[in-house]
């Protein structure tokens, strides 16, 4: 029997934000991201289209954070 998995993009997205925020982009890699959520690196193509994409996704989710903290 498999093990259904809760995963989305915003689990996705979560999940690399938090790599970013404790260690910095550049610890950021498909291969780690993939490893955090316990699926195959292939997996995340499901919801992201490639490391740039889930970079500036990422990006643009710190600065929505920021401006709503300055608001």
């Amino acid at each position: 029997m498999t093990k259904k998995r809760n995963l989305d993009q915003e689990k996705v997205l979560s999940t690399a934000t938090e790599i970013v925020r404790n260690e910095g982009i550049k610890a950021l890699t498909l291969s780690r991201l993939a490893s955090e959520l316990d699926i195959r690196t292939q997996s995340l193509y499901n919801y992201i289209a490639n490391l740039d994409e889930l970079i500036a996704l990422v990006g643009a989710r710190l600065v929505n954070k920021l401006r709503q903290k300055n608001n």
